[in-house]
């Protein structure tokens, strides 16, 4: 329960992960889309009006009022007509000293006639044969602006300078109809354009001293106190984040390299942690749901399961009972009568041998019925010792002791074969009958030294508990511990085809073999309500071609 648990909180915890980092993405991209419409805009109205100050410095009535042929008065009704039909915020022209000679708001208290903008960057760049630019707050006039200025020249001679003064303060409409707020930030790093009106002319970081000197000597923003607006910044889910007067914001920038601004968009961070939380909300319950269903369902069928397994196990051991006891009839009273005529037909057929020399034609056929009657024999007495496999009193033993025994065993069993034994196994104290356990461990060690064919054989014996086990398809054993034997070897193998049949009894694909091992070792581990299954050819597990594993409940299992 506890992982279940676990599992589900791991789950929303992702997805709650997953629907924020999506949500935050979605925004993102929305927001640059956003952005780059924006700076379409911002660009858009600036270069409508880019060409104006060239215009107005190649003017002939500008031109005459700087050569004193025209009176000054002239040149600013020229220019108050050129802002009127233009849209422009103002437009005037500088002599080569920085001094206004002639401006569109000639006839306006605030005129900027007679007034000396020689500290303006737009001015310093224009006399120096450069297009200006710069956006900064009107020293005479208070309103902030975009300024485009253009040298004005005599005889290739810069005597002067036109300047043209932009109002982007419309540009806050169109921003305002978006989601988010939206701040522009002029390349000393001060916000100039906000839909936030309280956050004009603050900082999103602090200013260094050398870009607030510069500020101040170019009289920017007179007057301002250009404090820093965002406290904290980070990135979270793949995108930046500020938090700025306790709210936190998703940061979306977009860079203009044409005018060195920058425009973001600030999204409120809250509803993508809400979204996330109804997300977790739902899925929490709905694992809830799943889980408690699954738990009830999983439970009346392992319940109905184990009804059925345990009648199916009656049943089995009902039949097997009877099977086995009609077996043992069976084959006690053909060992009896095949024993006794048996013994007649050997013992005649060698003394009729001695009667015969040596390489005729009798003396062949006497050695084979002799052979067979060895052969038959063989067979009485592996069938008398399958018959014979009887459980007796439960004792607890040491595993390792009795493997060694039954190594010992099968090794002069099969003498001519050089066996390399490696023993892996754990020690463990099991309670079963520790011959019944010899027997089987011969058998199977016994068919594992002689699957090299006569040739050198590895045999690879390990043993470990297991909390819980359930092999092959026949017998589950029914124990939440057994101690599982594995033997290995790199013999020829069985191939697919005999491997279903090598435990049923008689079934033998050795000359001289009985093929009653295996079978005997079988019944061995249904006695102990163990299992024994064999593998071949095995994949994954270097020298090891077949792999037989005896599967043992660590206490005796009630019969």
């Amino acid at each position: 329960m506890v992982l279940t648990l676990s599992a589900i909180v791991l789950v929303v915890w992702i997805s709650c992960r997953l629907s924020v980092t999506a949500d935050v993405d979605r925004t993102s991209r929305s927001a640059v889309r956003r952005l780059r419409v924006y700076s379409d805009l911002l660009l858009s109205r600036i270069d409508r009006f880019e060409h104006l100050p060239y215009v107005i410095a190649h003017d002939r009535v500008v031109l005459r009022m700087m050569e004193g042929r025209a009176p000054a008065e002239e040149a600013s009704r020229f220019l108050k007509i050129v802002r009127e039909r233009s849209g422009a915020a103002a437009v005037y022209v500088l002599d080569a000293e920085g001094f206004t000679l002639a401006s569109s708001n000639f006839d306006a208290p605030t005129s900027f006639v007679g007034k000396n903008y020689a500290f303006r960057e737009y001015f310093k760049d224009a006399v120096q044969g450069r297009e200006g630019r710069l956006y900064a707050v009107g020293v005479t006039s208070g309103a902030p602006g975009y300024y485009l200025s253009h040298p004005v020249r005599l005889s290739g001679e810069i005597v002067g300078a036109a300047v043209v003064k932009l109002d982007l303060a419309d540009l806050r409409d169109v921003w305002l109809s978006g989601n988010g707020l939206v701040v522009a930030v002029d390349p000393n790093g001060v916000i100039v354009l906000s839909s936030a009106p309280e956050w004009v002319y603050k900082s999103l970081r602090p200013l260094s001293a050398t870009r607030l000197r510069r500020i101040r000597k170019g009289r920017l923003y007179a007057g301002k106190k250009l404090e820093p607006l965002a406290l904290k910044t980070g990135e979270s889910h793949g995108a930046a984040w500020s938090d700025i007067g306790g709210i936190r914001y998703l940061v979306s920038g977009l860079k203009i390299p044409e005018i060195g601004w920058e425009l973001y968009v600030l999204e409120p961070w809250a509803p993508f942690v809400n979204e996330a939380l109804r997300l977790g909300l739902f899925i929490s319950l709905a694992c809830l749901t799943v889980v408690g269903g699954v738990m009830f369902f999983r439970e009346h069928r392992l319940k109905v399961q184990s009804e059925r397994r345990l009648a199916e196990a009656r049943r089995t051991r009902i039949i097997d009972r009877e099977r086995e006891e009609s077996l043992r009839l069976l084959a006690d009273s053909i060992a009896h009568q095949i024993r006794n005529p048996l013994l007649g037909i050997g013992g005649n057929a060698n003394l009729l041998r001695r009667k015969f020399p040596e390489n005729t034609a009798a003396a062949c056929n006497l050695d084979t019925i002799v052979d067979c009657c060895g052969a038959l024999e063989r067979i009485v007495v592996a069938v008398r010792e399958y018959i014979e496999l009887v459980p007796s009193v439960s004792v607890a033993f040491d595993v390792s002791r009795v493997a060694e025994r039954a190594v010992r065993e099968a090794e002069s069993l099969v003498p001519d074969v050089v066996a390399r034994w490696n023993m892996e196994l754990e020690p463990e104290v099991l309670t079963l009958d520790p011959e019944l356990l010899r027997k089987a461990l011969v058998e199977i060690f016994r068919n594992a030294l002689e699957s090299g064919g006569g040739e050198p054989v590895l045999v690879r014996v390990t043993g470990r508990v297991t909390a819980s086990a359930r092999y092959g398809t026949e017998i589950t054993v029914p124990s939440d511990a057994c101690y599982v034997i594995s033997v290995c070897d790199n013999g020829a193998g069985v191939t697919r085809d005999n491997l279903k049949y090598v435990m049923n009894p008689f079934f033998s694909t050795k000359p001289n073999g009985v093929g009653l091992g295996l079978s005997k070792a079988k019944r061995v581990l249904q006695m102990f309500h163990g299992e024994l299954d064999i593998d071949s050819p095995v994949s994954g597990e270097p020298g090891c071609r077949t792999r037989v594993r005896l599967v043992l409940p660590l206490s005796r299992q009630p019969g």
